[in-house]
């Protein structure tokens, strides 16, 4: 039996899927989320994260009053059987910039 390569990337994101099920299931219990990126160029990243909550003014480098979230992120690579993780301080900040409904792009 022969498979094509949608066949074989189709298994690659299934096992993907399950280790990072797996890896987050056993570091965080159920306190975990899984994420997918697809970039314009084809290329496909996933990975799961926690957030350990929101830091003090004191445990960051931004503004007192920022709202600053750590988060622990983690990703595989299956072919090569490698799993990263990095620990990063998110910091978001949203500005209305135009509003309106939909009707205004009706291309959408």
């Amino acid at each position: 039996m022969t498979g094509n390569r949608d066949d074989v990337q189709d298994q690659v994101d299934v096992d993907e899927y399950e280790a990072l099920e797996q890896i987050a299931r056993e570091r965080w219990g159920d306190q975990w989320t899984i994420r997918v990126n697809h970039y314009a160029d084809g290329t496909t990243r996933r990975y799961a994260m926690h957030s350990d909550g929101r830091l003090r003014p004191d445990e960051h480098n931004f503004d007192d009053d920022a709202r600053v979230l750590e988060q622990e992120r983690i990703w595989v690579n299956v072919d090569e059987q490698q799993i990263y993780r990095d620990r990063v301080h998110i910091r978001k900040e949203f500005e209305i910039i135009s509003s309106g409904c939909a009707d205004a792009h009706p291309e959408v």
